[in-house]
Parts: C-alpha cells; structure tokens; sequence
C-alpha cells in the first residue's frame, strides 16, 4: 500500500526539526519541497517564481506521487 504524509507548517513551525529526527533515526524517506525545488533546478534557487510554482513544483510532486512511502515537508 502506498502511504504518503504531507506535514504543512509555517516557517519556524517544527519542520526541519521534525526532519532531521526522522532522517536520523528511521530509514523512511523524507522529503522537504525546498531541497526538492533546488534539486529539481540544478541546485540552485529559481528567481522566476512563475517558473518554481508552474513548472517545478507539479513536476516535484508527480515523482512524490510516484514514491510508496513518502513523508513530504511543506512550508505554507
């Protein structure tokens, strides 16, 4: 069964936190959508931000989608 979880909080809420435990202590695979956008933009921030939100994040999120088991760090 494909589980997925989509943790939503606001900058300062808890997440990198949350993130660096679970990367620490379980083999699940965590996945931040900043690290995702970078990674997804040869490593580098996106200055168009039509560009990041109509272009990169869909795609981003079809290959989460796509994962098993997924545990998804989003900034809202």
């Amino acid at each position: 069964m494909s589980k997925k979880l989509i943790v939503l909080a606001p900058s300062l809420g808890g997440k990198s936190t949350l993130m660096r435990y679970l990367r620490e202590h379980t083999d699940l695979v965590i996945a931040e959508m900043d690290e995702e956008v970078m990674k997804a933009n040869n490593n580098t921030w996106p200055t168009d931000d039509d560009y990041k939100n109509k272009i990169l994040v869909p795609k981003i999120v079809k290959e989460i989608i796509k994962k098993d088991k997924v545990i998804v760090m989003v900034q809202y």
